[in-house]
């Protein structure tokens, strides 16, 4: 009995092999990723920086005093999430529905070095949500000025009429924050983080890599007797 070692069998070994580690690396890509703010994101619904799929940490800056800055997350699969906000400030965070109605408002449940952390946890549909943030006391209004959710109002999801209009928050100094997204439920088909799914792009990818590595392996040359 030989073995056949030949150069394009060990090749052929290692490309298969690199295929794999691609895979992997795409998929962990597609599961865990940072956004930056892009200047500055807006205090509307139809303003508010899209937050892309796969993110599950947000950075970004408040701009001016008195700045919020407000997110639109889409999730693929329901699950409890957890929002959580720090800053060298008073960090605020407020969770709206696809709608624009409030749902929870938290100002220092988060914790922190400092005790002031912000984080407001929420079982999510499928569907869109919007986060704000803000550095110490922000509201939401609505058109008539009715200010109807804010940092310190827990859960203000009763309110099925007022729909987000506005803004307003204390007067504090412009800095960095952090947001993260973190999941109670666990693998690759749950919601992880934001659109925890591969894009389509992200797909075909895979599936070429798929066939890259079953060429590599069809080209191993078998043992011969």
């Amino acid at each position: 009995m030989r073995r056949d070692v030949s150069y394009l069998g060990k090749f052929s070994r290692w490309m298969a092999v690199l295929v794999c580690w691609g895979a992997t690396a795409l998929f962990a890509s597609a599961q865990a990723q940072t956004y930056t703010e892009s200047g500055d994101a807006g205090q509307t619904l139809a303003t508010a920086q899209t937050v892309p799929g796969g993110v599950t940490t947000i950075n970004g800056t408040l701009n001016v005093s008195g700045d919020v800055d407000l997110y639109k997350l889409t999730f693929s699969t329901a699950a409890s999430v957890t929002f959580h906000a720090t800053s060298a400030g008073d960090p605020n965070l407020i969770l709206f529905d696809s709608a624009g109605h409030g749902l929870w408002g938290d100002d220092d449940s988060g914790g922190g070095p400092s005790g002031l952390d912000s984080q407001i946890t929420w079982t999510v549909a499928p569907g869109t949500y919007y986060l704000a943030y803000g550095n110490n006391n922000i509201y939401g209004y609505d058109s008539a000025n009715n200010m109807f959710c804010g940092d310190d109002s827990g859960n203000c999801s009763g309110n099925a009429t007022s729909v987000l209009d506005h803004f307003s928050s204390q007067a504090g100094p412009t800095q960095p924050y952090t947001i993260t997204l973190s999941a109670a439920t666990a693998g690759p088909a749950a919601v992880a983080d934001v659109q925890a799914v591969p894009t389509v792009g992200e797909w075909a990818m895979l599936g070429l890599m798929a066939l890259l590595a079953a060429s590599a392996l069809g080209r191993i040359p078998r043992r011969q007797r």
